[in-house]
């Protein structure tokens, strides 16, 4: 269904749940771009239990994907200056 999970629309959907948004169409509705044309499955698939300990994990793994993403942008950074420099 969404092909990147960390894309605008799944990072709102994920924002919303781990700030308290439970209602299906709701969270739906926050899918932008194509995903717009998959709303109601998107209810389908966001309908069941996510609690309040789902999103506190949910939280914590993105945290983890956040800082992840940086020290690879970092590394990214050094390498190219390491080969433009030919350090």
């Amino acid at each position: 269904m969404a092909s990147d999970m960390f894309g605008v629309s799944g990072r709102a959907i994920l924002a919303a749940l781990i700030a308290g948004q439970r209602d299906p169409q709701t969270l739906a509705e926050l899918a932008r771009g194509r995903l717009r044309s998959k709303i109601s499955q998107l209810r389908e698939a966001l309908t069941g239990p996510f609690q309040d300990h789902h999103a506190l994990l949910c939280a914590k793994m993105l945290d983890r994907v956040d800082a992840i993403t940086a020290d690879i942008a970092e590394v990214s950074t050094a390498i190219e200056a390491a080969i433009l420099w030919g350090s």
